[in-house]
């Protein structure tokens, strides 16, 4: 299944709202999607999921042209072995998510691969190259997010704790970021944030590891 666009303009946004049952999308293309506001929500990724379980499975995303390319809100998402690249902004956005993401790639997107908010996921088995802001992007007290088995390569940050968030990163690669790992507070609201690091490698960054006075 292809969504794209019919002409040089975007084509807006498939939009999951208050679905009673989990969504299904496998083996679908988007690309050259961009936002929606619909009976006063906005959607923000050209696939969106508000209050609406979902898993996505052997789908890419490219060409995006609004802030994501997939964003899930206030609900359970599933993502494996799925392609995002070349999307304008954000590849994904979770916000107050619970689930996976896992064996999938991250290439040449616009801002961050994977960025969440107050969220507790498991994110497996990912290689995320040359996001122009973060490979993973963890905040607004996401409580202990895992970062397990992935590559992160050519990211201005490989991974970013904020805002009283405690992600633990295991078994990762951090190779030619800006700097591997980004500990700060950015909203008066919380705290700093607390990332636990351990058998990983730090290759080529121009700094490893880097932490605010109110972060470690």
């Amino acid at each position: 299944i292809t969504f794209k666009a019919s002409g040089p303009a975007p084509w807006g946004v498939f939009g999951i709202v208050e679905a009673p049952a989990q969504s299904s999308i496998r083996w679908v293309q988007f690309s050259n999607g961009g936002d929606a506001k619909v009976n006063g929500m906005y959607l923000s990724g050209m696939l969106a999921a508000h209050h609406s379980d979902i898993r996505i499975t052997y789908s890419s995303f490219s060409g995006a042209t609004a802030d994501d390319a997939l964003n899930v809100k206030h609900a359970n998402a599933v993502i494996t072995f799925s392609d995002f690249s070349r999307n304008s902004a954000d590849a994904i956005d979770l916000d107050w998510v619970t689930g996976s993401v896992e064996d999938s790639t991250f290439e040449s997107n616009g801002n961050d691969g994977i960025d969440i908010s107050g969220s507790t996921l498991t994110l497996v088995h990912n290689i995320i190259k040359h996001s122009g802001d973060k490979c993973i992007s963890i905040g607004e007290n996401s409580h202990e997010p895992l970062i397990l088995n992935s590559v992160l390569v050519g990211c201005a940050i490989g991974v970013e704790g904020k805002d009283s968030s405690t992600p633990i990163i295991l078994n990762t690669v951090f190779a030619k970021n800006g700097i591997g790992v980004h500990a700060y507070q950015k909203k008066e609201i919380f705290g700093g944030a607390n990332v636990t690091i351990a058998n990983s490698i730090f290759t080529e960054n121009q700094e490893d590891v880097h932490a605010d006075p109110g972060s470690k």
